[in-house]
C-alpha cells in the first residue's frame, strides 16, 4: 500500500509537470521517457489531447 501511494504521488507530480510544458517540450519528454521504458499503464500519456503511439505494423 505504501509503495502504491508513493507511485501515485509521483504520477501526479509528473502529470502536473507535463501540463506546463510546451508541445515541443512534451515531445522531447515523451521521446526521453520511451528511451527508458514505460513508467506504468497511465502516466502522462493519459492526458486529453495526447494520443498514444500507434501500434507497430509488422
Amino acid at each position: 500500500m505504501r509503495r502504491r501511494k508513493m507511485f501515485a504521488k509521483r504520477a501526479e507530480a509528473t502529470k502536473s509537470f507535463y501540463a506546463v510544458l510546451s508541445p515541443e517540450q512534451q515531445k522531447t519528454f515523451d521521446a526521453e521517457s520511451m528511451r527508458h521504458g514505460p513508467r506504468g499503464k497511465h502516466g502522462h500519456r493519459g492526458h486529453p489531447g495526447h494520443a498514444p503511439a500507434a501500434p507497430a505494423k509488422g
